[in-house]
């Protein structure tokens, strides 16, 4: 059974925040209740506090986070440095960066952000390192 479209010109990335001991109950929430335009799923362990765990997954643009147990955001992913960010936490470091403007034109190092989540926090943005701690392919699941 095909479980997901492939899509990949219209797609967004979700990030669902979630515990290791969850992985398996959030895994089976994301196919019962999203449409995949990519059957490989990641999930990442956030290195600082190996319990916390983040599925990404891509869906068709357009595609909201529902609502349940888990935050679910969307997200943005640079390749070269495996950086997931947010747009807000994109603005929060360039404004870190220039004393406080929001400057189209700054130029991101991203090597400085490699393999970490970038998330908004109340005093700008919050970097958390992470690693990649399984994948999956959903077309070898039973749900």
């Amino acid at each position: 059974m095909k479980k997901y479209t492939e899509n990949k010109m219209n797609t967004q990335l979700l990030c669902l925040f979630t515990t290791k001991e969850e992985i398996n109950i959030a895994q089976e929430f994301i196919l019962k209740n999203y449409i995949l335009t990519n059957p490989n799923v990641f999930v990442l362990e956030n290195k600082s506090k190996p319990e916390e765990a983040f599925i990404t997954f891509n869906v068709e643009k357009g595609s909201a986070p529902i609502d349940s147990q888990w935050k679910t955001i969307l997200v943005h992913r640079k390749k070269q440095s495996n950086t997931i960010y947010t747009i807000n936490a994109l603005n929060e470091v360039v404004k870190s960066k220039t004393g406080g403007v929001v400057d189209n034109s700054y130029m991101i190092d991203w090597e400085e952000f490699r393999n970490c989540i970038l998330t908004t926090s109340n005093q700008g943005y919050k970097k958390i390192p992470t690693k990649v701690f399984k994948s999956f392919n959903t077309e070898n699941l039973e749900y």
